[in-house]
């Protein structure tokens, strides 16, 4: 059942990003000036959370890391609001965390997974900013989590805000503070869930 509902996830991910692929390369034709025209870029952001606690899941006094690589390939235009849409591939992910949910014992969880869509809007025109930041996506620990109830897949939804700095023609620094939640999405017999804030810094580098 988690790996149907993975393929059924990816493949929804995978249409959209098509068609948004196809949509940014609309938009850029109707642009007036190469300035304006959007340009891919590759990156590395790592992210930290201090603690968790409970308000949707249930998990209290995490602590989690994560290294992704990203791509950001996408901007389109809803309205008048622009939006950057990369996809980030999180090579390294890790929680300790309370077998209890709360102060007991603690251990180690590992794993792997990808975001299919990290929408960021700014909310400035210049290259340097603040910007609102959501994103889907999903992970795949080393064993099933929190409990033996519980499962290898989850999901991960995070939204936030940043800033971001562009620090040169090709390479952009930015950091910011997010909220995010994690849980199997009732695929496992029990799902507990954690919520967390995080902070978060990464380079771009623009082609």
């Amino acid at each position: 059942m988690i790996l149907k509902c993975a393929v059924h996830f990816c493949c929804l991910i995978i249409i959209t990003f098509l068609f948004s692929v196809k949509t940014s390369a609309q938009t850029q034709e109707g642009q007036s000036s190469p300035e304006e025209l959007f340009r891919p870029a590759f990156g590395i952001t790592g992210n930290y959370s201090p603690n968790s606690f409970k308000a949707w899941g249930k998990v209290r006094n995490t602590r989690q890391s994560q290294i992704m690589l990203s791509y950001q390939h996408t901007k389109v235009t809803l309205g008048k609001v622009p939006v950057r849409i990369s996809t980030d591939l999180i090579v390294s992910s890790w929680i300790r965390y309370p077998i209890d949910g709360a102060n007991g014992p603690r251990e180690n969880v590992f794993g792997l997974g990808l975001i299919p869509a990290n929408f960021d809007i700014p909310l400035s025109k210049k290259t340097s900013g603040l910007f609102l930041t959501a994103s889907a996506g999903f992970l795949v620990f080393d064993r099933v989590f929190p409990t033996v109830t519980g499962t290898r897949f989850n999901y991960m939804l995070a939204a936030g805000i940043g800033y971001r700095y562009q620090a040169g023609e090709n390479m952009a620094l930015q950091g910011g503070y997010k909220l995010k939640h994690l849980s199997n999405g009732n695929t496992g017999e029990t799902n507990p869930g954690i919520d967390s804030q995080n902070i978060f810094v990464g380079i771009l580098f623009t082609l």
